[in-house]
């Protein structure tokens, strides 16, 4: 090939690879509104399994699209403009805690009964789930 040819497509190369590494850099995470749900249980029970044995829970609910129903306990806005929403597990030492991303945050008072879809990363003091969405 002629230097020029061998510019040309190295230029292409590098153009289509850095546009690419952009896009998957930029790219949003997908919302869990539009994923299926794996596992459905209640605050409660999802707390008592991971009290019960933490391994366990831990491969059955970690990184999983899980849907949660249970009572508000209180609703706090962060800095970081994240809703967090405290469901009660019975425990007053410990309780789901559902972390929804700015825009799909609801407006629920304590005392509601509510369902939460979300992707469990396990416990902490709480039980955490991530990039809630309220399930109507």
């Amino acid at each position: 090939m002629r230097p020029k040819t061998m510019i040309a497509v190295a230029a292409t190369v590098a153009l289509v690879g850095g546009v690419y590494a952009w896009l998957e850099y930029n790219r949003k995470p997908a919302s869990t509104s539009d994923l299926s749900t794996e596992i459905s249980i209640s605050a409660a029970d999802l707390l008592k399994a991971f009290a019960d044995d933490e391994l366990t829970a831990n491969v059955r609910f970690n990184d999983r699209v899980i849907e949660v129903s249970g009572t508000v306990i209180s609703s706090d806005v962060g800095e970081d403009g994240r809703t967090e929403v405290l469901l009660d597990t019975g425990d007053p030492l410990a309780n789901v805690s559902c972390s929804f991303e700015p825009g799909t945050e609801p407006q629920w008072r304590a005392g509601t009964e509510v369902r939460v879809k979300g992707i469990c990363t396990g416990m902490l003091m709480d039980v955490v789930l991530v990039r809630c969405t309220p399930v109507q």
